[in-house]
């Protein structure tokens, strides 16, 4: 099973059009977010499962993304593609 991705391509977005190279500013104007600094800055996007790394040391608007990782949890991926599973 997958447990995750890291996408490193600017080349692939979100519906929302959010991805490698977004800055801070923009992900705040999506959608709610956290900052974390644990293991380097990354901006959290709780409502769509996924981090945004960033190799900046503030969290200043004009900072971008360098990778995204994205978790779904596993009961949400059986549910939706084993649905008699669950």
């Amino acid at each position: 099973a997958i447990g995750a991705i890291y996408v490193f391509d600017p080349r692939f977005r979100t519906s929302s059009s959010l991805g490698v190279g977004s800055s801070i500013a923009e992900l705040r104007r999506a959608d709610e977010i956290r900052l974390n600094r644990e293991e380097g800055h990354s901006v959290i996007m709780p409502a769509l499962n996924m981090a945004f790394a960033t190799d900046g040391t503030s969290f200043a608007d004009s900072v971008r993304a360098t990778s995204v990782y994205l978790t779904l949890h596993p009961d949400s991926i059986r549910a939706r593609w084993c649905p008699s599973r669950n």
